[in-house]
């Protein structure tokens, strides 16, 4: 049996939804598929359980509703953790608990990995493949990154996904430290600041990897007059082939992920400089199969089940 703790199955969007082709890959390798909602997991003594929605397939491919049952999570044999975004108190919660599904369950990613990998953070364990960044939350810090990487900069929150709440910002702009101050929240909060990459303007790489090895890439394109690339921005995908050196970045990141319990990661490039890792859910297997016209979506579940 195979499960995925994810968001409600009302807001599958079944034309590119990740965890929804997971699911399906499963039904189709003929194992038995369960929704779970990270609010119905529960702990007795050592021993998590949680609330299980079995699912199955439509004749149009589309997830339909089963029965519910109260499981151990013990039973399952895969778990796919893929709630979006935000990391909070409640997804640290759900990661602690889901560390008690037992010996014979494979939880993807590993628990200890989600809580301690950062999506925004974890890209600087490889500071050698990525764009000049700082990471803070005081006005004076800002100023002395902007005197270093002078020109464009992108400043984003720790904690987003997707694009939002992303600004771009001139080191000389006349309003420099009130950008950074309604960013910080008057120095309460952290945020991430990198400089421009200007490659970011023909688009953003999606990597795909499978415990070490290097499914494929997407190519994420931003709408006409938008900046941003994410899909859930608006951007399209398109085929990529990756250059020499995002390959070389691959294969040096590949096994150290893997030593972490990190199964199924989507690793995000503008040109040949490393920008995000994303543990959590990422996305972008449905158009990758696509356009590589393989089943990776069954690999994946074949390989880690």
């Amino acid at each position: 049996m195979i499960a995925a703790v994810m968001d409600p199955l009302s807001s599958i969007n079944y034309a590119k939804d990740t965890s929804y082709y997971l699911l399906r890959a499963g039904l189709e390798l003929g194992h038995r598929a369960f929704h779970i909602d990270q609010n119905d997991i529960s702990l007795v003594q050592d021993q998590a359980y949680a609330l299980c929605t079995e699912v199955t397939l439509t004749a149009d491919k589309k997830l339909e509703v089963v029965a519910q049952a109260h499981l151990s999570l013990s039973d399952m044999r895969l778990i796919f953790v893929r709630t979006d975004p935000p990391f909070d108190r409640r997804y640290f919660y759900t990661t602690l608990m889901l560390d008690y599904c037992g010996p014979n369950t494979k939880v993807v990613n590993r628990p200890q990995a989600l809580r301690d990998w950062n999506e925004k953070l974890a890209a600087l364990e490889f500071p050698a493949f990525t764009p000049p960044t700082l990471v803070a939350n005081q006005l004076l810090d800002f100023k002395r990154f902007a005197k270093d990487h002078p020109g464009r900069l992108v400043l984003k929150p720790i904690d987003g996904n997707g694009g939002k709440g992303i600004e771009f910002l001139m080191t000389d702009a006349s309003d420099f430290d009130q950008v950074v101050q309604r960013k910080t929240e008057q120095g309460r909060r952290r945020i991430v600041v990198q400089a421009y990459v200007p490659q970011a303007s023909k688009g953003d790489i999606r990597v795909l990897f499978l415990k070490d090895q290097v499914l494929g890439a997407i190519l994420r394109v931003h709408a006409e007059g938008k900046e941003l690339n994410n899909l859930d921005q608006g951007g399209s995908a398109h085929p990529h082939q990756l250059t020499p050196r995002q390959k070389e970045i691959c294969q040096a990141m590949g096994p150290v992920m893997h030593k972490k319990g990190i199964d199924f990661v989507g690793i995000d490039f503008l040109g040949d400089h490393l920008i995000e890792i994303n543990v959590t859910s990422p996305t972008g297997l449905q158009e990758l199969c696509l356009f590589e016209k393989q089943d990776f979506h069954h690999r994946i579940i074949s390989e880690l089940y």
